[in-house]
């Protein structure tokens, strides 16, 4: 037997290669040359062998082969500010429909009615904290959100110096597993509010996943200081998969959705008692 022969029953019967021929990755990488290829074998051998499986397997397919349209950014150690803005820059336009730009604004009651977001796919994660009280806590929180520091974990970070502005892109870096993920996205809109119908001050801003991110929607994190003299800290999103890798790991994307929140909150709680 050939060692083509070989290699096409080990194909054949491993299940790495049998979910990338599923999802129609087989073509790109008949088109690998024999160094990539050989890089795969080995991958493949080392991700089976540590019990990581096929899905991570399909990922590394995605860095070692140039697929259109199913463009991520992936970095195996943390990010730098100069791999963070190669992302930006390849990140292209936003990637979830127009007439959904800013709907993060809206309270998280009315979002929850629109029905037009359930019909196109998308889920909600809202998440409402009580992180202080009084207005030195809210302007300590405020300052919290000015510098990212409700990013500040050890797996999750965005760039501090990152002015949160109307137009501005940025990278949300997440370690996920094996690679940390960069996820381009761009602040759509800033809001900056004193004594509104329902509070003494609020501050927030809202932010569109770009081409390049797994998801598909928006985020807003924003804080507020209501009539009771009680300072909330507020994230609200809707998303949907942008990618396949996000689709067959859905279930697992809103779980960690949640987390993030609940850490959040942790961050900016603990930037307000820190000071």
């Amino acid at each position: 037997m050939s060692q083509e022969e070989e290699s096409q029953i080990c194909r054949q019967r491993n299940p790495s290669f049998v979910i990338a021929r599923t999802l129609n990755l087989m073509p790109f990488i008949a088109e690998l040359d024999q160094g990539q290829e050989r890089q795969l074998f080995y991958q493949n051998s080392t991700l089976s062998s540590s019990g990581l499986g096929p899905c991570l397997f399909c990922i590394y397919i995605l860095i070692i082969a140039d697929i259109p349209g199913e463009m991520v950014f992936m970095c195996w150690v943390r990010p730098s500010f100069q791999e963070q803005k190669a992302c930006i820059v390849k990140s292209g336009n936003f990637n979830y429909d127009s007439k959904y730009r800013g709907a993060t604004a809206k309270p998280a009651s009315l979002l929850q009615e629109d029905r037009e977001l359930s019909k196109d796919g998308f889920s909600l994660n809202h998440s409402k904290v009580l992180v202080g009280s009084g207005p030195e806590a809210y302007e300590k929180g405020k300052a919290a959100l000015q510098t990212w520091r409700h990013f500040g974990m050890n797996w999750a970070f965005v760039d501090s110096k990152t002015p949160i502005q109307s137009g501005v892109k940025f990278c949300a870096c997440v370690k996920e597993l094996f690679p940390w993920l960069m996820m381009p996205l761009q602040v759509v809109y800033v809001s900056d509010k004193k004594k509104s119908a329902k509070a003494l001050a609020s501050f927030g801003f809202g932010s569109g996943t770009l081409e390049g991110h797994l998801l598909a929607g928006e985020e807003r994190f924003s804080i507020e200081l209501d009539e009771r003299n009680e300072v909330w800290y507020e994230v609200l999103s809707f998303s949907k998969p942008a990618h396949f890798l996000s689709v067959i790991g859905y279930p697992y994307v809103r779980l960690r959705q949640k987390y993030f929140a609940h850490q959040s909150a942790g961050a900016v709680r603990d930037s307000i008692s820190a000071h």
